[in-house]
């Protein structure tokens, strides 16, 4: 509509605090998972591979790795690879991963990266997915750790996301993640007088599961806010309309946007 603002992000609308967000990330690391991004992430990594940004003799350092998404596939292309992040839980999960790939050239560090510190700066800083990064202050602390390149990557649409949107909606929060779709982390970059290399990536997402699986899946990512039971009916009214036979569909096109500049 004409003129219509962005809904909040839900962490916004919820009054997260920084205690609160902490909380949240490690309450959801058994189960966060990066499949939103499907083959996406394959080719950020491969994209940064064939330009030379990630090679043998790099060090990498990436802010907010999660389960280790990207860190696990950057690793056997590097020389070392130091993954951060304010969760243990999800460390835990990045280094049993690692044990199991057999990877030897990883190693955590349980910080805020608005606070860390180096003891030496990294060939590489990449923040894939990690708030906060876009901001001016942010951008600046992964030039602070780097050497050579950073690397930032958002998301600029994920269908999965909408629907949890359209599930607070229904329960009346103006929640949205539309924000996501700027270009703030490139303006703010240009404004610190940096030209990135801008690459996008997109792939068409399938998901199909039983109903009853799907609500109790979308269920669970709400009791993170504490509003699961809250949320159950509202899930339904939202995925019932897209399952036949019990069977629960949905296409949607993700995408994401790939900054990478020099040091």
């Amino acid at each position: 509509m004409k003129g219509r603002c962005p809904g909040v992000h839900p962490f916004i609308g919820e009054g997260f605090d920084r205690e609160r967000a902490l909380r949240f990330w490690d309450g959801i690391a058994s189960w966060y998972s990066g499949a939103q991004q499907g083959p996406m992430v394959d080719e950020v990594v491969e994209h940064l591979h064939r330009t030379g940004v990630l090679h043998g003799e790099a060090t990498v350092l990436e802010l907010g790795c999660g389960p280790g998404t990207y860190s696990l596939r950057v690793a056997p292309l590097v020389r070392s690879m130091a993954c951060l992040d304010t969760s243990k839980s999800m460390l835990d999960r990045l280094l049993f991963s690692a044990g199991e790939l057999g990877l030897t050239n990883i190693r955590v560090v349980m910080a805020d990266f608005a606070e860390h510190v180096p003891e030496e700066r990294s060939s590489v800083v990449m923040a894939s997915l990690c708030p906060g990064t876009a901001s001016v202050d942010g951008l600046r602390r992964m030039e602070s750790c780097a050497k050579d390149h950073c690397a930032h990557i958002t998301w600029t649409s994920n269908g999965w996301d909408d629907l949890h949107a359209k599930v607070w909606n229904e329960m009346g929060k103006d929640y949205s993640f539309e924000a996501r779709g700027s270009d703030l982390a490139a303006r703010n970059l240009r404004s610190m007088g940096r030209e990135p290399e801008i690459t996008g990536f997109s792939a068409e997402m399938e998901h199909v599961m039983p109903l009853e699986r799907a609500v109790s899946e979308f269920v669970r990512d709400f009791s993170a806010f504490g509003r699961g039971l809250e949320a159950e009916p509202f899930v339904r009214k939202v995925l019932e309309p897209l399952a036949k036979g019990g069977e629960f569909r949905y296409r949607s096109h993700n995408s994401m946007r790939l900054l990478v500049w020099d040091v």
